[in-house]
């Protein structure tokens, strides 16, 4: 029996030994340690060496220039970057804090979650960009009158870029509008509300906004200027109207306007003056509501009324003493007043000279004598390059045919020359004219070789010679007029008889040759007759004259004759309320047009002061005789430096012996 049992005792120990064996060699393969150990073909992953540090950004865009960092190590951030992480691995247990170290021009950067100690990888910081928003703002610059401001007239300005509005509520030189602005937004300052009478405009307005305070916005204002006008009736087809604004701006109103808008602004708050300067000859032009204080508006009611000019009697001639009925024209001296003579009338009865003040004082400066002296004259002086006064007179004179007076300013009187019985001229009715050779030229109607009328010169000093004796055939003959002296140097001037058909002629005298021919001799028919005026010759370089009868009512014409001596009838007189026989002569006044007088016709029949123009289209522009008026003017116009045109009449006024008159 104890064999057996020996032998199981062995066999249990055996088996013991065995699971000790297996079991270090299952504790050794779970330590890595069997199968050959770490240089065995089939070994694992080696442990990490550091950590990683990131995480995640927002609000950066596409802006540059964020910095991050961590320690002593920087990070610079790509634009549009949405996720970092530092490039050096952290050692586990390494403490960590990531903190912006810049952050891109016009954003603020900041981070969250940014510190702690590293124990495996982070990616959890967070930085986090705004966008920074700056003040924008300026400066008010006004050029206007003292005491305007713009915080009592009412400025508003707007950003258009964010709506946002600033009201100027104290008078202050600089502003900054209510909302700031964010960086990189666009704004646009605009001036939405004017303030009243002011302008303003704004400089710098509008750009993309930087990363700082925007403070050069400049707002300028300065007057609001508006136009100043109104409406024109009557002005017609007339021209020369000149308005003026406070005495300056002289605007120039065409023919045919209804409006007018002075030429230039006004200020607002400046006063205005609307006033005439001066007005179309033979118009009346006034102003109503031409006066105020500018508005900040356009001012249009500004009311100019013209009217057809009115005759003003100046001076009733004929009292006792005074001189009376005046032919002839009157002329404005250097010294500024008007001088005439009259046929009649004087301390003698047989004529006077007289002086006048534009606003129609009147007096007389010289009698003519009863003997010896010049007497009845017919025509107008003239004052010569010696400051003299020179006329003539149809009769008197030493021998009774007439002479030529030399009167001084002062009044004192001398007979230059007086016309002799045989062989001179005689009879002179017209009026002398000093050429450019410094001598007196003049017509008598009668007297000369073939006693017809002569043409004569007469030196300052008193040589008179006849140049040529009217009469011959086809000749002119028996000139009542005046000679002018043309552009070409020589004289021109019409004879009432001779000519072709024996009904005036206009003749020229060639200087200094003083030889005369006959330009132009009037029709027998259809054709104007009988000239008793001067020629004129107008801006066009024409001539223009008067007939005092012939044309197609037989009462006198209106014509225009080329320097060539072609002749065009104008116009005929004796129309229905027309003038008739017209004696003078024609001026053209500063407007261009041509003004005469006719003896006869018009509402009254005592004669009519005309306008026409170079046309001959004919306007009436008063009719004589009506009560306290004068009447049948037989001479001519003058235009006086101030504008007006004044003229005499032969009869009517207080005292039926003529008036010197004003057209307004």
């Amino acid at each position: 029996m104890r064999p057996l049992a020996h032998s199981m005792t062995r066999s249990t120990g055996f088996h013991a030994i065995g699971a000790v064996i297996v079991g270090a060699a299952l504790l050794l393969s779970g330590c890595g340690g069997g199968g050959g150990g770490t240089s065995g073909s089939g070994g694992g992953t080696p442990p990490p060496t550091g950590f990683t540090l990131g995480g995640t950004i927002s609000g950066l865009g596409q802006n540059t220039g964020l910095v991050l960092a961590n320690g002593g190590t920087t990070l610079t951030i790509a634009a549009g970057a949405t996720t970092f992480s530092f490039p050096t691995p952290l050692a586990s247990g390494t403490a960590y804090a990531v903190s912006v170290q810049s952050s891109p021009a016009g954003l603020t950067c900041s981070v969250a979650g940014g510190t702690g100690t590293i124990t495996a990888n982070v990616s959890n910081v967070a930085v986090t960009c705004s966008t920074n928003t700056y003040t924008l703002g300026g400066t008010v610059t006004i050029n206007a009158p003292t005491g305007v401001t713009v915080s009592d007239q009412g400025l508003v300005l707007t950003n258009t870029g964010n709506g946002d509005t600033y009201t100027f509520l104290t008078n202050s030189a600089s502003f900054t509008m209510p909302q700031s602005v964010p960086y990189g937004s666009a704004y646009a300052i605009t001036v939405t509300t004017q303030p009243s009478g002011l302008l303003c405009s704004a400089s710098n307005p509008s750009t993309t906004m930087p990363a700082s305070n925007v403070t050069n916005v400049v707002v300028t204002c300065s007057d609001q200027n508006y136009s100043l006008g109104g409406t024109i009736s009557g002005l017609g087809a007339n021209s020369g109207l000149i308005l003026t604004n406070e005495g300056n701006d002289p605007t120039t109103i065409p023919a045919n306007a209804t409006t007018f808008t002075m030429s230039s602004p006004v200020a607002a708050g400046s006063p205005y003056d609307v006033a005439v300067a001066r007005v179309p000859t033979a118009l009346n032009c006034t102003v109503t509501n031409g006066t105020g204080t500018m508005p900040a508006s356009n001012v249009t009611s500004v009311s100019v009324g013209c009217v057809a000019g009115s005759v003003s009697v100046l001076d009733s001639l004929g009292a006792a003493g005074d001189g009376a009925k005046p032919y002839g024209a009157l002329i404005q001296a250097t010294d500024g007043y008007l001088y005439g003579m009259t046929q009649y009338g004087g301390a003698h009865g047989t004529g006077a000279v007289i002086k006048l003040t534009p606003a129609g004082s009147e007096s007389v400066l010289y009698s003519f004598a009863a003997t010896g002296d010049g007497a009845n004259p017919q025509g107008s002086l003239i004052q010569a390059s010696d400051g003299n006064f020179y006329g003539l007179t149809p009769a008197g004179g030493a021998n009774g045919t007439g002479a030529v007076i030399k009167l001084t300013p002062a009044g004192a009187e001398s007979i230059l020359y007086s016309f002799a019985a045989t062989g001179d001229g005689a009879n002179p009715h017209g009026s002398l004219v000093q050429a450019s050779d410094g001598n007196l030229y003049g017509l008598t109607a009668s007297g000369g070789a073939n006693n017809a009328g002569a043409v004569f010169k007469v030196s300052l000093t008193g040589t008179e010679a006849v140049i040529h004796s009217f009469g011959a055939p086809g000749d002119g003959a028996a000139p009542y007029g005046t000679l002018i002296q043309a552009r070409d140097g020589n004289l021109y001037g019409m004879t009432a008889g001779g000519g072709v058909s024996g009904t005036g002629a206009v003749i020229e005298i060639s200087l200094p040759a003083d030889t005369e021919s006959v330009l132009y001799s009037f029709a027998a028919t259809g054709d104007g007759a009988s000239p008793y005026g001067a020629l004129l010759q107008a801006n066009d370089g024409n001539f223009y004259g008067l007939t005092q009868s012939g044309g197609a009512n037989n009462a006198g014409i209106a014509f225009k004759l080329t320097s060539v001596g072609v002749e065009t009838v104008l116009h005929n007189f004796g129309g229905s309320g027309d003038g008739l026989h017209p004696y003078g002569s024609l001026i053209q006044a500063s407007d261009g047009n041509l003004y005469g007088l006719a003896e006869l016709g018009g509402a009254h029949n005592f004669g009519i002061l005309f306008r026409m123009s170079l046309s001959g289209t004919e306007t009436i522009l008063h009719s004589f005789g009506a009560s306290g008026d004068g009447s049948e003017p037989y001479g001519s116009l003058v235009q006086a430096n101030n504008g007006g045109i004044y003229g005499t009449t032969v009869l009517g006024g207080a005292n039926s012996l003529g008036t010197v008159f004003e057209l307004n």
